[in-house]
């Protein structure tokens, strides 16, 4: 055990773990901080609860840390907010001691650990109006579904105010101790919170908001997260603005906006985007704003973000070796339903051999719940009367565009 529990509260004590080597978190997103798994023992006069688990890879650390206040035998419940393995993973072996701890969780939650634990285990389904008494302190629940899972419960400790939210206002920094002030400034605490709210909570806009309005009724002088710093009373106000400034929707455009990302090896597909651009500003009369990137000169970041933003958009892509090529998949890799799900879309271009980017475009795209129609598909440079189809094609996106069904 690296280091020993810490008591945050009267009733709070930290049992989590660190994980600072961690680079890269779920596969697709980076943690060069690494991370921490937070866990928490509250204490009553009368019962025990332990509130979120860890990764299994960190259970003797977890389990010892635990042990340096009680034994394992004598918790009465384990609450899992969120039943991720990288939250639930010592639940194993917390029961394989005890095996007469009450699993608290959502129905979603409790659904999943049998799946995860494949074993039976006593439990108990959290819902709002459900209160643990544990001696002089008492656990609420507030079932928070889609941040990030279905499962996601928050548990309150009205008598410590302490708001234990899981994922919701985490971070991914393990190097640090557990405040915010403990980070090397106050830019590194930010910059950490924002990256994982874009990373995992960005899709669940509107469930943020629900939650912040719950949280603004509640007195709360600590939240207790489940991945990096700990938020203070200092910060919990901070932190709340921040996360309503990130989750609030996009402005909507007084004239539409198409971004068009180009993939063109020798500028035949530009010559293309170029027409369809002359199309879509001939349907709107010229109220219509229009941005096209180089998907070469141009990041990652800012393609999908300016998707993210518009109104609709188009992909231009030439055509190698029987596919689109690299960028573009990493763009399309890079959307997804929650977010980018029913924005009106397709994809043109220009090819020599035999063309598939732009059907294998469009399958993607409607893989990702867009709305689409069908592409333009050009053989090498555009001749006139083909150019006059690229301005045609701008033109009945338009229409499609116009078309709220």
């Amino acid at each position: 055990m690296t280091f020993p529990p810490i008591k945050l509260t009267k009733h709070v004590f930290f049992v989590g773990v660190k994980d600072p080597d961690l680079r890269v978190f779920d596969i697709i997103m980076e943690t060069k901080f690494g991370t921490t798994y937070n866990a928490y023992l509250v204490k009553g006069s009368e019962k025990a609860a332990l509130i979120d688990a860890a990764k299994a890879d960190f259970t003797e650390e977890h389990i010892a840390r635990i042990e340096a206040i009680m034994p394992i035998e004598k918790i009465d419940y384990l609450i899992l907010n969120h039943t991720e393995p990288d939250h639930s993973g010592s639940a194993k072996k917390l029961l394989e001691i005890n095996p007469n701890m009450t699993i608290v969780a959502s129905a979603p939650g409790l659904s999943n650990l049998k799946a995860i634990l494949n074993q039976a285990f006593p439990s108990l389904r959290a819902t709002n109006e459900l209160v643990l008494p544990l001696g002089g302190a008492e656990l609420r629940f507030f079932i928070q579904p889609n941040l990030h899972w279905p499962d996601t419960i928050f548990t309150y400790l009205p008598q410590d105010q302490v708001l234990f939210t899981c994922d919701f206002f985490g971070a991914h920094y393990g190097l640090t101790g557990l405040y915010p002030h403990d980070f090397p400034s106050e830019a590194d605490f930010t910059s950490s919170l924002e990256h994982y709210f874009v990373s995992i909570m960005a899709p669940f806009k509107v469930d943020v908001q629900r939650a912040l309005d719950l949280i603004d009724t509640l007195d709360v002088k600590l939240v207790a997260t489940s991945h990096g710093a700990i938020i203070d009373e200092a910060h919990v106000d901070k932190v709340k603005r921040y996360y309503r400034e990130w989750s609030q929707p996009h402005p909507k455009h007084s004239i539409p906006l198409v971004v068009i990302p180009i993939a063109s090896a020798y500028g035949y597909t530009a010559k293309i985007a170029d027409k369809v651009e002359e199309g879509l500003k001939q349907a709107y009369s010229g109220a219509i704003n229009v941005e096209k990137y180089d998907v070469v000169t141009t990041s990652l970041e800012r393609i999908v973000e300016r998707i993210g933003e518009a109104d609709a958009f188009l992909i231009g892509s030439t055509t190698i070796l029987k596919d689109t090529v690299k960028p573009i998949w990493d763009i399309l890799s890079s959307l997804n339903p929650e977010i980018h799900g029913r924005k009106k879309a397709s994809a043109f271009g220009s090819y020599g051999w035999s063309g598939e980017a732009v059907n294998h475009i469009i399958e993607r795209l409607k893989q990702l719940k867009m709305q689409t129609i069908e592409g333009l598909r050009i053989r090498f440079n555009p001749s006139n009367d083909e150019q006059d189809q690229a301005v045609a094609f701008g033109r009945s996106f338009a229409e499609f565009l116009k078309n709220n069904d």
